[in-house]
């Protein structure tokens, strides 16, 4: 049986050893953690249910959203009727916005567009950061790729997923001015209210 050693008995060489196992046993607590976090996120990911479409409007829904998350609604002069399903469309969002934030930083500037064209719902998310090299562009949509040290890689592919579950595109590509611009087209019955 090993004896107990009180913290008065341990030489500097056995407290250097106590300080690594605990920064060890740290980081396996950390690394279990995200493995956790990434297994659930895969899981939710490998089972996305079928869209159940509802008629919402969309710009309550992104008025909503913008007084959790800070971002500039950039609207036609109409509010639209929309039918999708709002919960999934709500997490796209929501995790295409937050994309944007990591990427401009607090004080930047992140932009939702929306209007019709075409028959088609046409969104689009835009930011003032940094952009996309061409070779992260090329894998941004892939499952598991991240350019973030804590990222699943699960994010952009989700919103891809359910996107095209609607029968929609998502895109990506540069702006010129510099920034980032995710681009949402989907064919939708759309009715124009207000004015």
């Amino acid at each position: 049986m090993m004896n107990k050693l009180r913290p008065e008995e341990l030489s500097p060489t056995k407290e250097a050893d106590w300080k690594k196992l605990a920064n060890i046993l740290t980081t396996i607590g950390e690394r279990s953690s995200h493995l956790k976090n990434f297994i659930e996120g895969y899981a939710s990911f490998a089972r996305l249910p079928l869209p159940k479409i509802e008629s919402f409007n969309l710009f309550d829904l992104l008025e909503r959203l913008s007084s959790q998350l800070e971002f500039i609604i950039i609207r036609s002069s109409t509010d639209l009727m929309v039918s999708l399903d709002q919960t999934q469309f709500e997490q796209v969002l929501i995790n295409l916005i937050k994309n944007a934030r990591d990427a401009s930083g607090s004080k930047g500037r992140i932009e939702v567009s929306f209007n019709t064209r075409h028959k088609h719902l046409l969104m689009l998310v835009s930011d003032d950061g940094p952009g996309m090299s061409h070779r992260v562009m090329q894998q941004a949509l892939l499952p598991f790729y991240s350019t973030k040290q804590e990222g699943t890689g699960l994010g952009l592919p989700l919103c891809r997923e359910i996107i095209e579950a609607h029968g929609g595109q998502l895109s990506l590509s540069n702006r010129k001015q510099g920034g980032l611009d995710v681009q949402i087209k989907i064919p939708e019955n759309i009715t124009t209210i207000g004015g």
